[in-house]
């Protein structure tokens, strides 16, 4: 069973995929579709077509790294989040139990962050895979 921060990631990469999958097809109708129509143009078609492929291309190339951008950030307070919410499972059992501050309890942070690294990045695997 997927963490609620796993489903969160899944849903940002989805968000993200879908963004980036309309932007291509964006670029490519636009290639074809303008492109198609400066071939028409005696001298400077074939001249027209690649100007308008590389600007298509370069714009392409700025809107995937803002959705990049967007993604790793929305990511990165997940994770956080997650992490936050470890730490506090493991302070108030610490707590209970009379071992705040103690050397088990700091090691206990530590692997609860590593697992968590480690379980999102089982669970991005998995996720990814799946398509």
């Amino acid at each position: 069973m997927l963490h609620e921060c796993d489903r969160l990631y899944d849903i940002t990469l989805d968000d993200r995929d879908t963004k980036i999958g309309t932007m291509n097809d964006a670029v490519r109708y636009g290639y074809y579709d303008f492109g198609g129509l400066s071939t028409k143009l005696l001298v400077i078609g074939d001249p027209a077509q690649r100007l308008i492929g590389a600007a298509t291309y370069e714009w392409s190339k700025d809107v995937r790294a803002e959705h990049e951008a967007i993604s790793l950030k929305m990511e990165s307070a997940d994770t956080a989040a997650g992490e936050g919410v470890t730490n506090s499972v493991i302070h108030f059992f610490a707590t209970g139990q009379g071992a705040h501050g103690s050397v088990a309890h700091k090691h206990a942070k530590g692997d609860g962050k590593q697992s968590c690294i480690t379980g999102r990045g089982d669970a991005c695997f998995a996720l990814r895979t799946r398509k």
